[in-house]
Formats: C-alpha cells, sequence, structure tokens
C-alpha cells in the first residue's frame, strides 16, 4: 500500500522556482511524445512487464553511446537528468495501457489520450530528503550543482506517520498558491486481527446503498452481547442533486448542439464526487478511530447494476460506489485499522443475502421502502440499511474466525 502526503515549497528563490515550472511545463510534453510514437507504432503492452514494456521503448526511442534508435526522446525534450526520460517512459507506458482498455470499452476513435497537466516524477535516485531541516535535494546532471528546494511539513496528526526512510519517490505540482511535493511513502497494511483481538474492541459495518450512500454501524464485542455503540447515515444527497443538474446540463448543451462540451463537464462532476467521498471516508475514520475499532467491514454485492430497470439502473450506475471504497480503505489504513470487503449475497444455500436476513434471529425478512421487518420475531419497521450493515459486520467477524459472543444484537 502506498500513502501520498502533500508539503509545499516554502519560499523558493527565483532559480529554483524557475527549475520547477521548466520541468513541469516539460514533462506532460514528454509523456505526450511518447503517446504519440506509441500510436503511430501501433504499441500494445498488455501482456507485457512493466519492465520488457520499457525496455522495447528504449530500443525504439532512447538512443545511447552503443546504440541508435529510431526515435530520439533527448532530441524531443531536453531534460537535466537522464532519470526524467525514465520516469516519464513508465508513465506513458502506464496511460497509455489505461488508454487502450478505455478505448475498447468506449468505442472511441480518439488516436491517443492528450495530455495537458501532468505531475513530474522523481525516483529516489533523483532527490534526497530531509524532513527535519525541511529541504529536498533535486539531483541534476553531472557537473551541475543540486538544487535544494525548501519545503513545510503541516503540523497535523495526519502527517505524523510519515518517514523519510520509506518514502520511494516524489511528484511536484503547480497549484493555485505555488509548488507542492507529494510524497509517496510505502506503508505495510494492517494486520488481520485475530478473533481474541476482535472481542477486545469494535467493528464496523458499512452498507452502501441508493437511499443512503454509506451507512456504518458500530458494534462492540467485549460484552456478553454485541452492542450497537452507534450508527451513522450519509444520504449522499449532493451527489444525488449534483447527478441531476449534471444531466439537464447535458441534454440541454446536446439541444443546443454543443456535445462537444460535455466531456470537459464531465472531469468537474467526477472530481466533485470524489471530494464527496473523500469527506464520507474521512468522517468514517474518526469515528472509527474514536471508538477503538479494530476492524471495518465494507459490503460489496459484486453483481453488475441491472440494465433494463430505467431511471434505478442510470441512478446506480452515475454513484460513486467504487472511489467510495477505495477512500474508505485508503483511510482507514492510513489509521491502522484493518478493512475487508464482504459480499452480501447468497453464500451458501441456507445463508441470506445481509438485505434479506433478519440480524436479531436470522430469519428471512421483508424490505419494504426502506423499512425491515421480520415476520419471525418482534422486529418491525426496523431501518433496512442498518440490518444489512449490522449482518455485513456479523459476516466480516465470522470469516476472520470469530463465532463465539455473536448472539443477536439488540
Amino acid at each position: 500500500m502506498k500513502l501520498t502526503y502533500e508539503v509545499p515549497v516554502s519560499n523558493p528563490t527565483r532559480r529554483k522556482q524557475c527549475f520547477l515550472e521548466k520541468v513541469s511545463d516539460k514533462f506532460p510534453k514528454m509523456v505526450q511524445w511518447f503517446l504519440t510514437v506509441f500510436e503511430r507504432e501501433g504499441l500494445d503492452f498488455g501482456e507485457k512487464s512493466l519492465n520488457r514494456a520499457r525496455k522495447i521503448v528504449k530500443e525504439l526511442c532512447y538512443p545511447t553511446k552503443e546504440r541508435d534508435s529510431k526515435y530520439n526522446c533527448k532530441g524531443a525534450v531536453r531534460f537535466p537528468h537522464s532519470h526524467y526520460y525514465d520516469t516519464a517512459i513508465t508513465e506513458a507506458i502506464q496511460k497509455w495501457n489505461s488508454f487502450l482498455t478505455w478505448k475498447e470499452k468506449s468505442g472511441t476513435v480518439k488516436r491517443f489520450p492528450e495530455i495537458e497537466h501532468y505531475a513530474p516524477v522523481l525516483d529516489s535516485q533523483m532527490f534526497e530528503l530531509d524532513l527535519e531541516k525541511g529541504w529536498i535535494t533535486v539531483k541534476t546532471g553531472r557537473g551541475q550543482e543540486n538544487i535544494h528546494i525548501p519545503i513545510t511539513v503541516p503540523n497535523k496528526s495526519h502527517y505524523r506517520g510519515l518517514d523519510e526512510a520509506r518514502i520511494s519517490s516524489i511528484r511536484f505540482k503547480k497549484k493555485s498558491k505555488g509548488f507542492v511535493f507529494l510524497l509517496v511513502q510505502k506503508s505495510d497494511s494492517p494486520e488481520t486481527p485475530s478473533p481474541s483481538e476482535l472481542g477486545e474492541g469494535s467493528v464496523m459495518g458499512v452498507d452502501l446503498g441508493e437511499r443512503n450512500l454509506a451507512s456504518f454501524v458500530t458494534i462492540r464485542l467485549d460484552s456478553q452481547q454485541p452492542e450497537i455503540e452507534n450508527a451513522h447515515f450519509e444520504k449522499g444527497k449532493k451527489a444525488k442533486k449534483l447527478e441531476y443538474r449534471e444531466e439537464k446540463i447535458r441534454k440541454n448543451l446536446q439541444m443546443r448542439r454543443r456535445a462537444s462540451e460535455i466531456p470537459k463537464r464531465k472531469w468537474k462532476t467526477t472530481n466533485k464526487k470524489k471530494n464527496l467521498c473523500e469527506k464520507i471516508a474521512n468522517k468514517i475514520r474518526k469515528i472509527a478511530t474514536r471508538n477503538d475499532v479494530k476492524a471495518m467491514f465494507v459490503g460489496d454485492l459484486k453483481v453488475p447494476t441491472p440494465k433494463n430497470s430505467g431511471a434505478l439502473s442510470k441512478r446506480l450506475n452515475n454513484f460513486p460506489f467504487a472511489k467510495l471504497k477505495e477512500a474508505i480503505k485508503r483511510h482507514l489504513n492510513k489509521a491502522g485499522i484493518f478493512v475487508k470487503t464482504i459480499y452480501e449475497g447468497k453464500t451458501e444455500k441456507h445463508d441470506l443475502g445481509t438485505s434479506q436476513k433478519c440480524h436479531k434471529c436470522g430469519s428471512e425478512g421483508e424490505r419494504y421502502k426502506g423499512k425491515f421487518s421480520c415476520p419471525s420475531c418482534s422486529l418491525k419497521d426496523y431501518n433496512a440499511d442498518l440490518n444489512a450493515a449490522i449482518n455485513i459486520a456479523e459476516r466480516g467477524i465470522k470469516s476472520l474466525g470469530k463465532t463465539e459472543g455473536l448472539g443477536a444484537v439488540p
């Protein structure tokens, strides 16, 4: 797992500012140049390893004293260090592979992706980091003086886990207030808690759905009977309102024969959804940390969205479930909390799906307009999403080997 920390550049001199400007301007041009070569040569790295793909590109585009090449990337864009070409090759290969996959699915006639902005990447051989003194030293070519850039590490709890010995690479990009470095740190995933560890604290179950974008419940297991500590619901009104508004704008643009503007709006909508997912995931992290949660289980239905169900299908396809899952896992892993996705459907002949099963007695219940009722016990008009979240937590606990002390949750 990799964690990214954003560190702002602090009062750079004109020379250092000019260096950052030049590299950030040249790097996307270099990536774009490689992409045009890939398209011209009809390259496809889909079944090749990254190292093998890099070797092919270098033989094609990177001349050396020992051999010539068909194309010359050094003549196309000049960098102060040869490692910039290496990282640009790697980024271009990954971008090309993603583009070919998208092209096959979408059926677009676009020849290659167009790069306007791309944060330059520095591998471990291109920089030295001193967090204590607040410096990043960027190495330049032979005979040239290295560039020492001052940085300021924010005094926030999120940055306490920052360890310069584990920084594998860095990026830098320009924002409205100036340049920032993105420090990419290798991090071990939290260890799977043992059944005994689960019994000493709390667990969380998260159900993702259309009525409530995220429903999460905290259950304490260290008593004779599991107890619900708290439950929260994120309705996702902003996501629904945003999608409804954007749909009206797209229709309006098509009617006015300005459909070419739609792709630009897509990126804006995507960024807003991403920010919403980050806020929800951060809220879940705070609740999990406050309640000493040992493990979190996120529901995963693993079935395609219905194609012929009209408005429902359209809404579900536009909901950012995948982004939200990824954000939850990233935020909680940073906090050292184990996260596992749990299948919500039927697993065995006698095991109901998490939405159909009554969390009190285990019988099959009835779900109607967001309410859950069980004819086998006294449960009536219970919140259906909360019922599913409890069942997800219970199924997750069992998947880790804990079966004792799992009586009915009140």
